[in-house]
């Protein structure tokens, strides 16, 4: 997400320097030079502000988050297995004396 946003705000910024101070009319390496220049400061200053703010995960920490994450994610299947296979005895328990009577007629 914060890649997407970095890239949207140099967007913007480039256009905007550029209609500010006409910085991609300049001759020919010059304006793209500029506005690249532009883009990848804004680019590499969004990116250092959001960390600042909001620092990433550390990899301990986010292995035990994922493991933890996978370990409620099992624990939830095994649960809807065993209401399934209870659903699913109660039901043919309800089968079996009605097939079995309907035999012995």
């Amino acid at each position: 997400m914060r890649y997407v946003v970095a890239l949207a705000l140099a967007a913007l910024a480039v256009l905007g320097v550029h209609w500010a101070i006409g910085l991609g009319t300049l001759p020919r390496p010059w304006g793209a030079l500029g506005l690249g220049t532009v883009a990848g400061v804004t680019l590499v200053a969004t990116l250092i502000v959001w960390e600042i703010i909001s620092p990433s995960e550390e990899n301990a920490d986010r292995d035990k988050r994922i493991a933890v994450e996978e370990a409620a994610k099992d624990e939830q299947r095994e649960l809807r297995r065993a209401q399934r296979g209870a659903a699913r005895n109660s039901r043919r328990r309800g089968e079996q004396p009605g097939s079995s009577a309907g035999e012995a007629d």
